[in-house]
């Protein structure tokens, strides 16, 4: 047996948008493993494309070329769905039904008996938050609410693999944090977590693992605390100056870069035996400028992602 519940070798599709078009490549040929028993986090930019090798997991889509193994077996085999519970980015469901009848209705789907599946429904709409709102229909939940009935839709089969697409979506802070104790919860009983998002800190915080794709290609691959450094990658001082025409002394060009947000400057520097945080700091005050905040700034998913899109040219930070 494998230790991986996904194995993805050079996973190509293209999407053909009019008949006298080129095919729109939407994955280039990427590779990746999720382990089983961890978190993995899918991340990039959107358009990166995260949900086409999502759907292309679930047989949803089918590859151009490539190969896609779930469990050891052709992710094309249908035995494999009972073992996946999946929450698409887009969810539809009949707004006339409510909470418990929703989950009843694909609890059917996987051949559940009436009384397990209603010990399985009753466990899933508390896990998920709805319980005092159980009673309503459909048409009167707000877009966080679907959110969690979609999270509680997705586990009514107890599934070995969990796939969420975006599942941080349309909720308020409080909601974020019950999504991401249910992710740990799933964790600690030995499922294997895959999701996409853009909430960057959330993924840190989760996963073991990160997929980092732009573009359709394959960007970076690896665990979190192999991609990102705890150390401090470089200072940053935030300040307000009379004069909006600021121009950093010409010795400072390859240490610092100044950028401007608002009405505020960020000064980002490294810090050298020859140009110290002593040195910065003497500037500000020969300029009159008005400091606003100063920090060590450690590397984040976030730097990593900008870092591979400096490569390519298409982002300057």
């Amino acid at each position: 047996m494998s230790e991986n519940a996904i194995v993805i070798e050079n996973l190509v599709k293209r999407y053909r948008m009019h008949f006298w078009q080129k095919p729109f490549p939407a994955l280039k040929g990427v590779s990746f493993k999720v382990p089983k028993h961890e978190v993995t986090g899918l991340i990039g930019p959107n358009g990166a494309g995260k949900t086409t090798a999502i759907k292309s997991m679930l047989n949803f889509v089918i590859p151009t070329s490539g190969k896609i193994m779930v469990f050891d077996r052709p992710s094309s085999d249908q035995s494999i769905r009972k073992t996946i519970g999946y929450l698409p980015e887009q969810t539809y469901y009949y707004e006339y039904l409510k909470a418990d009848e929703i989950l009843h209705f694909y609890g059917r789907f996987f051949s559940l008996r009436y009384q397990e599946r209603k010990k399985r429904v009753d466990q899933l709409i508390d896990m998920v938050g709805l319980g005092p709102k159980k009673q309503l229909r459909l048409r009167n939940y707000s877009k966080g609410m679907l959110q969690r009935l979609g999270i509680a839709q997705a586990l009514i089969n107890d599934p070995d693999l969990v796939i969420f697409d975006e599942p941080m979506s349309g909720l308020d802070p409080l909601g974020r944090k019950d999504v991401k104790d249910i992710i740990l919860r799933l964790k600690h009983e030995k499922k294997t977590i895959l999701f996409s998002s853009h909430i960057l800190s959330d993924v840190e915080l989760l996963c073991d693992r990160v997929v980092m794709l732009k573009d359709g290609e394959l960007y970076a691959d690896g665990e979190v605390a192999d991609l990102i450094r705890p150390e401090v990658s470089h200072k940053e001082l935030v300040f307000k100056a009379w004069d909006q025409n600021i121009t950093l002394p010409e010795a400072w060009q390859k240490h610092a870069k100044l950028r401007k947000v608002g009405n505020r400057n960020i000064l980002e520097f490294a810090e050298q035996e020859e140009f110290t945080q002593e040195i910065v700091f003497k500037w500000v005050e020969e300029c009159d400028h008005r400091v606003i905040s100063f920090q060590n700034h450690r590397m984040h998913l976030e730097d990593l992602l900008y870092q591979k899109q400096d490569q390519k040219g298409n982002v300057s930070t």
